[in-house]
């Protein structure tokens, strides 16, 4: 049985595109649609609209989308239980 990598969702990341908004004063969305179509949206916010820094909403939400894929590999390699 294989296992996600991080190459393995690097290079799935590399053919996706990414769209980025900032939404209110403290909360960055990133919303990343893959190769396939599917789309994946995360967000990250401030906890002081002050201190707000879209490079790390930015990145707190790459490493959610991440997250997201490695489960998705993970599920997908397993084989599905309904097939």
């Amino acid at each position: 049985m294989k296992y996600p990598t991080e190459e393995s969702v690097s290079e799935i990341l590399k053919a996706a595109k990414y769209s980025s908004a900032k939404m209110g004063s403290q909360t960055a969305v990133v919303t990343v649609t893959l190769s396939n179509g599917f789309d994946i949206t995360v967000s990250s916010s401030a906890a002081n609209p002050e201190k707000y820094d879209p490079l790390i909403g930015g990145r707190a939400c790459e490493q959610k989308i991440r997250d997201i894929i490695f489960e998705l590999e993970a599920y997908r390699l397993a084989g599905s239980p309904f097939s």
